[in-house]
């Protein structure tokens, strides 16, 4: 019976063979914990403390709101499938959902302190001009180029907001990658 349930449930004990060397889960596990374990533990860590802040200052995102920003990725995919994309990532419509949820957050946290002008528009025009279709005008362009500086904008607040959110937190770490 033993033998049986060892049999059943060795992918639990032995994850693979090599020449009949078993390489075991723990072993996987801690190699995993070692190779990508920081990484996945700082982004949990951000993740909860950008879930708090958006609590403490009210902030709530709706299913309509989510909903609006996966028909946004289906419209940029042409013609390929959500679900497929995801799957070649390793991710599921629930992971996707959970990014989406965080990014509304932050957005809705840090959009007093991103403003973009006309002339920051038309300067990134001027400047990377080459980079637009041949016969491309400063009117055509101008929600795209408003959201690419958007993005940049954000990005630089985000880095200096969620350092200084960090660094006011309290966090404990029990486990040391």
């Amino acid at each position: 019976l033993l033998a049986g349930l060892i049999f059943n449930f060795k992918e639990f004990f032995v994850v693979a063979l090599v020449n009949n060397k078993p390489i075991t889960r723990m072993a996987l596990d801690r190699e995993l914990e070692k190779q990508a374990g920081s990484s996945a533990l700082e982004n949990m860590v951000m993740k909860t403390l950008i879930e708090q802040e958006g609590k403490k200052k009210n902030i709530n995102v709706t299913s309509a709101d989510i909903d609006q920003k996966i028909q946004e990725i289906e419209k940029q995919l042409s013609g390929q499938s959500l679900d497929t994309i995801l799957a070649s990532r390793g991710q599921t419509r629930k992971d996707l959902t959970d990014q989406i949820k965080i990014q509304i957050i932050v957005e809705k946290l840090l959009a007093d302190q991103v403003n973009i002008s006309d002339e920051e528009i038309t300067k990134y025009f001027t400047d990377n001009k080459t980079s637009f279709p041949k016969g491309a005008t400063l009117e055509g362009t101008k929600e795209e180029i408003k959201e690419i500086l958007y993005q940049q904008k954000m990005s630089e607040v985000f880095g200096s907001w969620s350092e200084k959110l960090k660094n006011e937190a309290k966090i404990t770490y029990f486990l040391k990658l």
